[in-house]
């Protein structure tokens, strides 16, 4: 599984335990040859994606 945000925010890296970050400029271009990559190594894998909201307990228990 890969996840990625669709924006930065200097918060996610504390968050996700990250020391460092990766610009993805042409997130298409991306994910195409991400998907060609990974099916040249794997025949026959199926890829899938979707846009998911991350809950943040934090920021929601602050808004009460």
């Amino acid at each position: 599984m890969l996840c990625v945000a669709g924006g930065y925010q200097l918060r996610l890296l504390d968050d996700f335990d990250a020391n460092a970050c990766l610009v993805i400029t042409d997130s298409i271009r991306f994910l195409s040859r991400l998907k060609e990559a990974v099916g040249e190594a794997q025949p026959g894998w199926h890829s899938g994606n979707a846009l998911v909201q991350y809950v943040d307990p934090v920021q929601q228990l602050s808004g009460r």
